[in-house]
């Protein structure tokens, strides 16, 4: 049965992306039979259901190639009271009040990119917005891809890299490069790494945060429980990964980045795991000039922690804090 399904796979770039992307997860599954919609998490555009409507906002960002992603635009925690007076009859609009908190240089702006499935809603995705946007005050962007979470079209590549870039210049229009980060976790740190690739110069992102990252899409689905079976079969895993559409190789592309790295890796990650991690560590430590004192490499390992829980941890706070003082003195 194995066989047949992963020969069918090999021809279908769609199958591929259907199982890789798993952009079809829209809701939580745990909060459908709860009464009332608001406890259900389904409605992204009503930020209160998440405790999110102080200092939150929706945004609308239109790709070049005219797809149209949903977002969420979370302000530093202090400024709710001045947020919220503004959508309540204050002179200023809630929107320009936001947008005006952009332009300020005071506080760090974060891209974040989700991983594999669901939207931004889920629970853990946004307990770590919190986490940026209220223990390091930071602006944070929260993005759903094509095809996830309201946003149109389909996912692959080329077009979650294109969201991506299509946010980098959302933010830009508000903001220097210096002043913004990149924060990728699982797929959205193989996002992280291309897009930083793809920026030169004075538009590379201020710092690049890779949580529980992976070297490429065949080592991530071998270790992913989902894709278990596939490893009973060696030339299975052969064929797919000649036949990969997206392929995602973060080794190489890790290598033509040129902003500092924090890089975490959980030691108790089931779905990519440390080593994964520790190639991608390995290769960015091969990249020419990696030793310049201009560039700065840490990795951090976190023993108790899984894959999608590293914010929770201590270690994860001191690093980041340091981390984002360290790149903003820089500039």
């Amino acid at each position: 049965m194995y066989i047949v399904i992963s020969a069918v796979v090999a021809r279908s770039p769609y199958l591929q992306r259907v199982s890789m992307y798993l952009s079809w997860f829209q809701m939580p599954l745990t909060t459908f039979w709860l009464p009332l919609p608001e406890m259900r998490l389904t409605d992204l555009q009503n930020l209160r259901s998440w405790r999110l409507g102080h200092f939150a906002r929706n945004v609308t960002i239109t790709t070049p190639d005219g797809e149209v992603l949903r977002a969420w635009h979370l302000a530093p925690t202090r400024l709710a009271p001045q947020l919220t007076a503004a959508g309540c009859g204050d002179k200023m609009s809630r929107d320009e009040a936001f947008e005006n908190a952009l332009r300020s240089q005071e506080d760090p702006i974060i891209l974040y990119l989700h991983g594999q499935g669901f939207t931004r809603g889920m629970l853990n995705r946004v307990h770590l917005a919190q986490a940026l946007c209220g223990e390091l005050q930071a602006h944070v962007l929260m993005l759903d891809y094509r095809g996830f979470g309201g946003s149109t079209g389909s996912p692959s590549q080329t077009g979650l890299l294109t969201d991506a870039a299509a946010a980098w210049a959302w933010i830009l229009g508000f903001s220097q490069a210096s002043r913004i980060f990149v924060y990728g976790h699982s797929l959205g740190a193989a996002v992280a790494i291309h897009l930083a690739a793809s920026l030169n110069g004075e538009q590379s992102p201020a710092g690049l945060v890779l949580d529980a990252p992976f070297s490429n899409a065949v080592g991530a689905a071998m270790k992913h429980p989902f894709y278990f079976p596939f490893r009973l079969f060696p030339p299975i895993i052969s064929a797919l990964a000649r036949s990969l559409a997206d392929k995602w190789e973060c080794r190489s592309a890790i290598k033509n980045t040129n902003s500092p790295i924090l890089m975490f890796a959980g030691g108790r990650d089931r779905i990519c795991g440390k080593t994964e991690a520790g190639l991608l560590r390995a290769a960015a430590l091969q990249a020419e000039g990696i030793a310049d004192t201009k560039r700065m490499l840490q990795y951090v390992e976190v023993p108790q922690a899984s894959h999608s829980n590293i914010f929770a941890e201590d270690e994860w706070l001191v690093a980041m804090t340091n981390f984002v003082h360290s790149c903003r003195g820089r500039s």
